[in-house]
């Protein structure tokens, strides 16, 4: 059955639940590369896998059973599996070298222990998920895997439990880039997302990108620790502040207005003086326009 996802907008919203267009899948495959076996822990109807080619093989868990046949039947070679990826993780014995994730942005859970999650120094906070999907994602990557997730912007910044896991994370080197996704690319919403890429080789460096001034730049990971592990964009990549340039100054243009202001004040001047003459006779215009050009003759003199 297909879904109008704009008919079901204000659930998905409450949800966290946003539906990626082809082209931001598109970037996500390119992030991890050829392969010959993709997951997605939180599949939805498929959007996500349907840009790898038919030859590569497709895994994905769905919480919500009807998106689920959804991608049942536009994809192929795939596996799926209807369940809630944290408390009911399918494929557990699969480990994956690519892995490309929409996970719902900060939804509720209930914190449990679990390998997946314990490896962190604490577990995400109950009223986020985010980085409990992002440690799933880490959990299933081969040694040499790579993964593609997309977030809210607020795992980049926010503090106390997931503050300490991204600390984590990018201590362990398994954070490789982080770009920010411009607004418009979901029909449910046109908020700004992050697109992290996850790798379990440790790095030494995040390339930060701002996709949307085309800007770049790899950071060591002892600047990320010295900016307190927030991994904004905006704190790494800045857009250069070009300088002013002036029209050549065109001095003589400016001298000829300048005097033509001049002379018009002075020839206002005579005309009020030679009206205020004929209102009161003990004023002498004459003598104003004569100390005019007395002023004028003594300042040739002296050149």
């Amino acid at each position: 059955m297909a879904h109008n996802i704009k008919t079901i907008k204000e659930q998905f919203k409450k949800a966290g639940v946003f539906h990626t267009d082809e082209a931001l899948a598109q970037l996500m495959r390119e992030r991890v590369g050829e392969c010959k076996r993709v997951y997605d822990p939180t599949c939805g109807d498929g959007a996500l896998l349907a840009v790898f080619p038919d030859d590569v093989e497709k895994y994905g868990q769905e919480i919500n059973p009807e998106f689920l046949s959804d991608a049942e039947a536009r994809l192929k070679n795939f596996h799926g599996y209807a369940g809630d990826t944290l408390t009911d993780p399918a494929f557990a014995d699969i480990q994956f070298d690519a892995i490309v994730a929409n996970p719902p942005f900060s939804i509720a859970w209930t914190p449990k222990h679990d390998p997946r999650f314990d490896v962190a120094p604490v577990l995400a906070p109950k009223g986020k998920a985010d980085y409990a999907f992002i440690l799933h994602v880490l959990s299933r990557l081969t040694d040499d895997g790579t993964a593609a997730v997309l977030c809210s912007p607020g795992v980049l910044y926010r503090g106390n439990a997931e503050g300490k896991i991204r600390k984590w994370l990018v201590e362990n080197g398994y954070v490789w880039r982080v770009e920010r996704i411009p607004g418009g690319h979901f029909v449910d919403t046109p908020i700004e997302t992050a697109l992290l890429t996850i790798r379990r080789k440790p790095g030494t460096s995040i390339t930060f990108v701002d996709t949307v001034e085309n800007l770049s730049r790899d950071v060591p990971l002892d600047e990320v620790a010295g900016r307190g592990y927030q991994l904004s964009v905006g704190a790494y990549v800045e857009k250069p502040i070009e300088p002013c340039k002036s029209a050549p100054m065109d001095t003589a243009k400016m001298e000829a207005e300048i005097e033509d202001t001049a002379i018009e004040a002075l020839r206002q001047q005579l005309k009020i003086a030679e009206v205020l003459q004929q209102i009161d006779p003990d004023i002498d215009a004459e003598k104003f326009a004569r100390r005019i050009i007395e002023t004028a003759q003594e300042f040739l003199e002296n050149r």
